[in-house]
């Protein structure tokens, strides 16, 4: 039977859209007192957001009908016709945010204009609908506080999906950053249970502001951009070619001061980088795109993260012209030509190691039994035992007689053996060997083994990094790297682990620290620890493209027939291929 839902079901239904999680609240209170004309925001936040989401501004503030209005669905100043969305000048305009987080949290809003004695508070709570909310008169400083309680406190459902303190705080924290970039007039101020995270003063120079959110070493290794064309201008910094990264942490789009979320402007980007960067890495980007108000469509979700473009063609094109003349700025040469290169084989090579001493024919020696896959199964860090007699023994790669026949391509290395060809991935070979020796010193009740730097290095992090690091600077220590604050966002590191060879620390850490940052699957300390683990081992082995010298390659391969749980690398990729006679007969048609 169809019958009406009530009002308050109908109010969290709509909520859920606009309120995913805690950044989003924050996301929307900071863009009603940008609308409001603030020039200082304080952000406080308790448990990720989950317990307290407090904003204050000093905007214009509301009248008591106002903001008796404010908290009620689709009541806005900002829009009165449907064209005028279509000409939008401000950040909000459905009416939807306050409403929607006064459906699922315990609310309160307090504000007071310029012309008023007094300011009003308005609250709800369980008892006390947005409909029929509590109003007390109040001793306010000029300008707009909203209070969010307990957010999803009345839809447990949507309560227990919420991610872990840190994971929302995290979100929260890249929203806060994310205006701040585009908002160097603002004076901003965030806090994290009680404890200062950021005090961002307002800045004459925008680029100030990047140094101060995502530090000084970044902001070095940008191209500035400041084009224009017809009715489009685009402004802000793209990275140089050299210095682009794996994942994509730092991109922000703003179309018309709004964070956007579009894909047509990040493919244009990347065309005009072409083969500048490999295709696997990303550039860092901020760019900051104005269009006519009527050119773009940001009512397309209630998020409004999303856009659309009146001219996606002449959009794509504008945005890869200019980047294409930012990138003209750069000395940044793409490799020489193969012909400018000396050969890599100057004379035939010798394979002097042998187990037997000697080589054998396959002829006369026809193998008996194919290489043995490794069967060995990876176990938890938890799981794992210090102690040599409890652990599998690992099996051999030299059981038979083979030779080495080198490097391919810089990434593999190759065996002839009697079952055939064996390749071994020489990265997940040696992040297998680093994450062992790690896990052995790991479970020892002194910790990971510290190597002393004979000169302490510092290194300085964005300040959304350095929170991470921050919190974490005990389990850094019991995995080898002792880290003191330095000062601002300036750390020293004092120690690595030695059971690695690291030859840029510093850089090591703040690969670890982005990745962590971008990390969703961490949910405990065990999962911190064995990620920490994890990097560490990946960013310190051998690379694809390194060079190794033929003893170097017996080395790796006489190690990892000695490591536990050789069959896969900590990630489970395999470490090894055995490419057999008979398939290869078999390709050639020989059998």
């Amino acid at each position: 039977m169809i019958h009406l839902l009530p009002q308050t079901l109908i109010n969290k239904i709509a909520a859920g859209e606009v309120v995913e999680r805690p950044a989003s609240v924050v996301k929307e209170l900071l863009e009603n007192a940008l609308d409001a004309g603030a020039t200082q925001i304080e952000v406080e936040i308790e448990q990720g957001g989950k317990k307290l989401i407090k904003v204050t501004d000093n905007g214009f503030g509301m009248e008591l009908a106002d903001l008796k209005l404010s908290i009620l669905p689709h009541a806005t100043s900002k829009i009165s016709t449907i064209e005028d969305l279509y000409q939008l000048t401000t950040l909000g305009f459905r009416g939807e945010a306050l409403s929607s987080v006064a459906a699922v949290s315990e609310f309160s809003i307090g504000s007071r204009t310029n012309n008023d004695s007094v300011g009003q508070i308005l609250a709800t709570d369980a008892q006390n609908q947005p409909t029929q909310p509590l109003l007390k008169p109040a001793a306010l400083n000029v300008g707009t506080t909203v209070t969010c309680q307990n957010l999803f406190y009345n839809i447990p459902a949507r309560q227990k999906f919420l991610k872990s303190d840190q994971t929302e705080f995290n979100h929260l924290s890249d929203i806060f950053i994310t205006i701040a970039l585009i908002n160097p007039q603002i004076t901003l101020t965030l806090k994290h249970n009680g404890r200062l995270i950021q005090q961002l003063e307002e800045k004459t120079i925008w680029e100030d502001r990047v140094a101060d959110l995502l530090g000084k070493e970044l902001l070095a290794n940008m191209l500035k951009i400041d084009f224009a064309a017809g009715d489009y201008r685009i402004k802000g910094l793209v990275s140089k070619p050299e210095t682009a990264v794996p994942t994509a942490q730092y991109q922000y789009i703003f179309i018309n001061n709004r964070p956007v979320k579009d894909g047509l402007i990040l493919k244009a980007t990347r065309r005009a980088y072409g083969g500048l960067i490999m295709e696997r890495l990303q550039p860092n980007l901020i760019l900051s795109l104005t269009v006519a108000p009527g050119r773009a469509d940001f009512n397309v979700h209630p998020r409004k993260l999303e856009v659309r473009h009146e001219n996606p063609g002449q959009i794509f094109g504008f945005i890869e012209a200019a980047v294409k003349r930012a990138l003209g700025q750069t000395s940044f040469k793409p490799a020489g030509s193969i012909l400018d290169r000396s050969p890599i084989l100057t004379s035939k090579p010798t394979y002097p190691w042998r187990l037997s001493g000697r080589s054998f024919d396959r002829e006369t020696q026809p193998s008996q039994h194919q290489y043995r896959k490794f069967d060995l199964q990876p176990t938890l860090l938890a799981e794992q035992k210090s102690s040599a007699d409890d652990q599998t023994p690992s099996p051999t790669i030299i059981d038979t007689q083979w030779r080495l026949l080198g490097q391919l391509h810089q990434a593999y290395i190759l065996i002839e053996n009697e079952s055939g060809l064996l390749l071994i991935d020489q990265h997940a070979a040696s992040e297998r060997i680093n994450y062992e020796n790690l896990v052995r010193d790991a479970e020892e009740k002194t910790g990971v083994k510290k190597q002393l730097l004979a000169l302490p290095i510092n290194f300085e992090l964005a300040p959304s990094q350095k929170n991470i690091l921050e919190n974490n600077l005990t389990i850094f220590d019991g995995l080898g790297l002792e880290i003191e604050p330095f000062g601002g966002n300036t750390f020293n590191l004092q120690s690595v682990p030695a059971a690695l060879k690291i030859p840029d620390p510093a850089a090591l850490i703040k690969e670890v620290i982005r990745e962590l940052a971008e990390e969703t699957k961490v949910t405990g300390l065990d999962d911190l620890k064995k990620e920490i683990l994890h990097l560490l081992a990946c960013h310190s082995a051998v690379k694809f493209g390194d060079t190794l010298t033929q003893p170097e390659q017996l080395a790796l391969i006489k190690t990892l027939e000695q490591t536990p749980n050789n069959q896969s690398c900590p990630h489970g990729r395999p470490t090894t291929y055995q490419l057999t006679w008979p398939e290869l007969e078999k390709w050639f048609k020989r059998r």
